[in-house]
């Protein structure tokens, strides 16, 4: 009962070490998570050869990025690029990291490969730039033979394009918090409380309290009567 009257009285003191928890949880996750973002950027070129013809195919290009998106998460491409990058990885490994964004208004693709080691993570986007590079070719080669109308360049390799990126996992804020918590709830129980001594009653006292007042008889307590002096004519 008194340890959870001292709980009370001292809640603020255990919200504080709370929050001073999960501050050290957050700072720790972000110190030792995170990882990296390897991009590869491939650029959809045309066989134009005047300005009109250029920017026809700068049209359509538009247009075919969207396509190449799409293809670059296939799963049997996926699979090509696992064993390519000989990573001892599955295609759906690599699912799970991959994201391919066409930029807007332009022919670029972007192929980001996320993982906690750069190395790997810039091996496993090259492989995917490769096999659909090799794959657009293919496609865009007529049947009939004759010269492409349209394929995929690699402008920017992913061991070029690599950053690192801030991850904060739950875990070390939620050890935190509860350490933290943990040390409020001891801090409140164990550490005495500081008691302020009520005031003497002698410090407080009426100077006449000691010798004691005149009754209204003129005697004070204990029976002796105050006998005025006459005054001297």
């Amino acid at each position: 009962m008194e340890s959870m009257t001292k709980v009370r009285r001292r809640l603020s003191w255990i919200l504080i070490c709370v929050l001073v928890g999960i501050a050290l949880g957050v700072g720790y996750a972000y110190a030792t998570g995170g990882g990296y973002r390897a991009t590869a950027r491939l650029f959809v070129s045309t066989s134009a050869t005047d300005a009109v013809a250029a920017a026809q195919g700068d049209i359509a290009g538009q247009s075919r990025v969207k396509t190449y998106a799409a293809l670059a998460t296939g799963q049997l491409l996926l699979e090509r690029a696992a064993q390519r990058a000989h990573s001892g990885v599955d295609a759906s490994y690599i699912a799970e990291r991959l994201t391919v964004v066409p930029i807007p208004g332009t022919v670029i693709l972007e192929i980001d490969v996320t993982g906690d080691d750069a190395t790997f993570a810039a091996s496993l986007a090259d492989a995917v730039a490769t096999e659909l590079t090799e794959l657009a070719t293919e496609m865009e080669t007529p049947i009939n033979g004759g010269p492409r109308a349209q394929g995929l360049l690699t402008i920017q390799p992913a061991s070029s394009g690599v950053v690192k990126i801030g991850q904060v996992a739950p875990k070390p804020v939620v050890v935190g918090g509860m350490l933290g918590l943990l040390v409020g709830l001891v801090f409140a129980v164990v550490v005495p409380s500081r008691r302020v001594s009520p005031p003497s009653s002698a410090r407080h006292a009426s100077p006449d309290v000691g010798r004691g007042s005149p009754s209204s008889n003129g005697s004070r307590p204990g029976g002796r009567k105050i006998i005025a002096s006459p005054s001297a004519n």
